[in-house]
């Protein structure tokens, strides 16, 4: 069944064009360039079919949209925008957060290799919430992989707080409609419906409740937000060990698991994350962590014991504003709005004129415009502001390839590689600079490399002289 009213090329309302187009449980999400601000943005929808089942579904969604909308800006919160309805539909337009979803790295050496890495992620995924639900946003009701975007900075940002209080409240106010017996009784049911699959036949559906405290099988309406730190209990677990505590194949499977079973044990390794864990996903709500405000304060201490420096604090200010601008750069170059990007870019530089990533991020929408000459001035501001700037190095490594100086490319290459061994995208150009280079053995440890820090990332395809692309 197609859920999407457009498609990729469409223009909606004359304004928002569409670049992609993302299915989700519910409905779908539409990449847009917004032709009035000049930016990317996220429309998220509800499907005709959920809304049809559910006439005051749209005015559902804006009542629980607005506590969000009314947040200040936080680093570790994807922003709000605006809620405007096309033909009936009401799409929520949010900032759109170039870089990739938690899920993506989930099961790789990146989480499952580097304790320190999950645990920052883990702190910021609570500063988020903690600031939401102290700011008057109840439970987010649906921590999951998907609503957790990560930048390419590394940022965690949540998505959708809140929001899915809007279909527990559907089921609850349809639950004596006379089609509710035939047609939703779990959020499962629901994505089925949208999807046009069999009941509790949704992946959808089915895979959200694996995160689902087990009082919100039962009491949706009521859960407060330690049904938010059980989800966080069960996620926390997946990083760790880049496997789910528990595992069902249907909505009731997943409620007996939660109410009854206990989670598996955690490697011997990882043993520091065992009593966070096992407080997070204690079945009696009253047994958990009473907030976020708790979890983060044992997860420093965990870093801190790690580390020696347990302190992850959200931008404010002119550092947050910087950021907005880059991330709204990295989405522009993303889908080929160059000069707009470069614009972004020089925006952010304005907040914060020493931060060496924007430099370098400045520099490669100058490669991309075509100036790699120019490009390479700023990489070089950049390393002297920061002769440590893996972002530096990468970006300098692409100018100069783009230039044919592949020996100085590979260089770059292996000091990013040298800077941080986990970043897979300067496995992947270390590989096709090799194979300019015609090292075609090196070449190819470099692409098993990436498939071992990102299994996700995407299958490999190679071409002639056993050069390899990301599909």
């Amino acid at each position: 069944m197609n859920l999407a009213r457009w498609q990729a090329g469409d223009t909606i309302a004359g304004r928002w064009r569409v670049h992609e187009v993302l299915s989700g449980p519910y409905g779908v999400v539409y990449v847009v360039f917004d032709a009035q601000s000049g930016e990317m943005l996220a429309a998220k929808a509800f499907s005709d079919v959920l809304q049809g089942w559910d006439r005051v579904l749209p005015h559902r969604i804006k009542k629980e949209t607005l506590p969000w909308l009314k947040l200040p800006e936080h680093q570790n919160l994807v922003r709000p925008r605006f809620v405007h309805s096309v033909d009936g539909c009401p799409l929520l337009f949010m900032e759109y957060v170039c870089g990739t979803q938690l899920g993506q790295l989930i099961g790789s050496t990146s989480l499952t290799d580097d304790p320190a890495t999950v645990l920052r992620l883990a702190i910021q995924l609570c500063e988020g919430l903690e600031f939401a639900q102290s700011n008057g946003v109840g439970a987010h009701r649906d921590i999951k992989p998907g609503n957790c975007l990560i930048t390419s900075q590394g940022v965690l940002k949540v998505t959708d707080p809140g929001l899915l209080r809007a279909i527990d409240d559907s089921l609850i106010a349809t639950a004596g409609d006379g089609r509710s017996s035939a047609r939703a009784r779990t959020r499962a049911d629901i994505a089925a419906l949208v999807h046009g699959r069999q009941m509790e036949d949704d992946k959808y559906g089915v895979a959200a409740a694996a995160y689902l405290a087990p009082e919100q099988f039962t009491a949706s309406k009521h859960v407060d937000q330690r049904a938010d730190i059980y989800g966080f209990g069960v996620l926390l677990f997946e990083m760790v060990t880049g496997k789910l505590p528990f595992v069902a194949r249907s909505w009731a499977e997943y409620e007996q698991a939660h109410r009854n079973n206990e989670p598996p044990p955690l490697p011997a390794v990882r043993q520091m994350f065992s009593d966070v864990i096992r407080t997070c996903l204690s079945k009696d709500a009253p047994r958990r962590f009473t907030d976020f405000t708790a979890v983060r304060r044992q997860l420093a201490q965990l870093l801190r014991s790690l580390t020696g420096d347990g302190d992850v604090l959200p931008l404010e200010g002119d550092e947050l504003e910087a950021e907005i601008h880059d991330n709204q750069g990295l989405g522009l170059l993303n889908f080929g709005y160059l000069r707009e990007a470069f614009s972004a870019f020089e925006r952010a530089l304005e907040f914060s004129p020493d931060h060496p990533v924007l430099w370098a991020h400045k520099g490669e929408a100058l490669r991309q415009l075509g100036q790699s000459e120019e490009a390479l001035v700023c990489h070089q501001v950049s390393l002297e502001l920061d002769a440590k700037c893996v972002a530096a190095w990468y970006h300098r490594g692409l100018a100069l390839r783009v230039l044919e100086r592949f020996k100085e490319a590979l260089v770059c290459h292996e000091r990013a590689l040298e800077l941080n061994p986990r970043c897979w995208q300067a496995w992947m150009d270390k590989g096709l600079t090799l194979a300019a280079l015609g090292d075609h053995g090196a070449e190819l440890a470099c692409y098993d490399r990436v498939r071992q820090l990102n299994p996700r990332a995407a299958s490999m395809r190679r071409g002639p002289g056993a050069a390899a692309r990301l599909t």
